[in-house]
Formats: C-alpha cells, sequence, structure tokens
C-alpha cells in the first residue's frame, strides 16, 4: 500500500477518476461524467491498478464492481477527496471579494417560502443582508442525505430542511412547524363522511421523520383508492382541481386556503394508523460559523420571517 500513499493519490485527477468509475458503476458512464473519452479513462484507472499491484474493480458481463481490497482504496480515496473538495469550497467562498452564500433546500421551500423572503427581507432594516440573500445560490435536492453531504463537504453554508436527527456539530434553527391535515378542493362538504367514498392523493415515500415515510401512516382499508403521486405539489393541485382529496402539510397549502382554492377536512382520523408528527423545518449551518455570520444572520432572519407568516411552537 506504500505506492497507494505516495504516488497515486498524489495526482488527485485519478483519484478523481477511480471514485467517478465507482459512482457511475461504468467507465462509458464515468467517462462522460468526466468529460474525457473512455479509453482514456480505462487507461489511466488501469495504470493506478498497475502502481497498486491489484485490481481495484472485477470486470463483468453485469457490469463493475470494486474488489475487496479495491473498497478499501474507494474509502480511503473518498475521505481525501471530501477534504479537499472542502477546503477549495473554504478557500473560494472566503477570498471572493463578494462572498456568495450557497443554500441547500427542497423544492417546497425554494418554490413557496424562498421568494416571500427575499421580498419581505427587502423591506428590512437590514439592505446588506437583503444583497447576501438575493445573490445566494439554492441547491435543490429531495434527498435529506445529500443535502447534508453539501454541507459536510462544506458545498454549502446553509441548509433549509425537514426535522432531522441533528448532530451536535451544527447550529440549528426550528423556523415553524405545522401539522399534516387533509384538504380537499372549495364546494365540497368539510367533513369526510365515508372514507371508503374518497380518492386519495398521496406522496406516500415523503419522509415524514427520521427513518418513516408517509405511507406507513395510512390505513391499509379496503374500499377507498389511493393514487401515488410524486411530490406534495402534485397532491395539492389534484386536491384542489376537485379531484380528491389530499394529506400534506398545511404550510404547503397556505396560499391556497388564502385563496380559497382549498379546505381543510376532518373526519380523516379513519384513514390513519396513527397521528402523524409535525412538519418541522430548520435552519442549519456548521457549529463553526459565527453569531455575526452571514449564514446564521439569515437562519435568524428566516426564523423572523417565519414566526410571522406560520404559528411556531
Amino acid at each position: 500500500m506504500d505506492a497507494f500513499t505516495s504516488d497515486v493519490w498524489r495526482n488527485l485527477d485519478k483519484m478523481r477518476y477511480v471514485l467517478a468509475v465507482a459512482d457511475t458503476e461504468s467507465f462509458s458512464h464515468a467517462a462522460i461524467k468526466l468529460k474525457m473519452s473512455q479509453p482514456a479513462l480505462s487507461r489511466s484507472v488501469a495504470n493506478v491498478e498497475d502502481l497498486l499491484g491489484f485490481k481495484i474493480f472485477d470486470r463483468t458481463s453485469n457490469g463493475i464492481k470494486p474488489t475487496e481490497q479495491g473498497l478499501k482504496v474507494l474509502s480511503f480515496g473518498a475521505e481525501i477527496s471530501k477534504v479537499v473538495d472542502g477546503a477549495v469550497a473554504r478557500y473560494k467562498r472566503e477570498n471572493t471579494s463578494e462572498r456568495k452564500l450557497v443554500i441547500g433546500t427542497k423544492d417546497p421551500f425554494a418554490i413557496h417560502i424562498w421568494p416571500q423572503f427575499l421580498s419581505w427581507l427587502a423591506k428590512s432594516t437590514e439592505p446588506d443582508l437583503a444583497k447576501i440573500a438575493a445573490n445566494s445560490d439554492l441547491t435543490i435536492d429531495r434527498r435529506n442525505h445529500k443535502l447534508i453531504q453539501l454541507l459536510d463537504s462544506a458545498k454549502a453554508n446553509l441548509l433549509i430542511i425537514p426535522g432531522v436527527e441533528l448532530r451536535e456539530d451544527t447550529k440549528s434553527y426550528l423556523l415553524f412547524e405545522t401539522p399534516f391535515r387533509f384538504f380537499a378542493g372549495a364546494g365540497v362538504k368539510t367533513k369526510i363522511q365515508d372514507p371508503r367514498s374518497v380518492t386519495l392523493f398521496l406522496y406516500r415515500d415523503a419522509i415524514v421523520n427520521e427513518g418513516h415515510v408517509l405511507s406507513e401512516y395510512i390505513r391499509k382499508a379496503p374500499g377507498y383508492r389511493i393514487v401515488n403521486v410524486q411530490s406534495f405539489d402534485s397532491a395539492r393541485e389534484l386536491a384542489a382541481s376537485g379531484l380528491g382529496i389530499c394529506l400534506i402539510p398545511e404550510w404547503l397549502a397556505l396560499d391556497q386556503l388564502r385563496s380559497r382554492r382549498l379546505i381543510p377536512l376532518t373526519g380523516g382520523d379513519e384513514l390513519l394508523t396513527e397521528k402523524i408528527p409535525l412538519s418541522r423545518v430548520f435552519a442549519v449551518c456548521s457549529d463553526e460559523r459565527g453569531s455575526d455570520s452571514d449564514e446564521v444572520r439569515i437562519a435568524r432572519a428566516l426564523r423572523r420571517f417565519c414566526a410571522e407568516r406560520f404559528s411556531v411552537r
């Protein structure tokens, strides 16, 4: 392993080539990702294997898989890549004349909350903070663990994410929490009289809390129809169109409630196995950031904004 610790990883490109192949499980896909030819990539990986004296990957008709020794190489290489990427990102952030924040979040927040927050902040007594927020880049991902990886690798300064088990090395600010509720389009009865007669539009794979998805709270009873959709937005719009009912966090329905496109329903307890935990949204940044840092100031401003818009409990 001496060659591994000395010669191979001095060339960071070779490290990235090997990691890209492992990530995509394909030389052709990795070559596209790296914007290089497949033969050149194959030669580079083969050179690394020759230098190490063993194969990193097994090539089979079913694709490629890391060897036992290759797994150790990949684990060590991933750690190096994380450190290097974090250092580069941190250097760029701290050595630019106008620092730009990168904020990791999900579609609902980016679509429904962030634009309104920017308008609210523009009218505040903090014009410098309004400019920082307006110049920020939003990185959108539906997967919490991917967003957390962005913070870990310093590729994001601040996360706006649903409640998770937050680590001790982060600062977290509860922005708001609202219940899950059943909604339907305006003009229907406000109570679910017979659960067996409804069509429920459900984003069943939505993470409600750590390790649990929304579908786990839905009773598997015969008689009513469940239509799986790909987002809370889809469920909400289908219900607002009068095609059925939806089960979504209340904060995602505020605009439709105010415009009377949706109404809240009662009588939906029969459709649930147990009460669904509150939908909680946090602003999260590194514990290393001081109270006067841009990300902490943005997090605190978001909390003030949300306190006006939502009932933070």
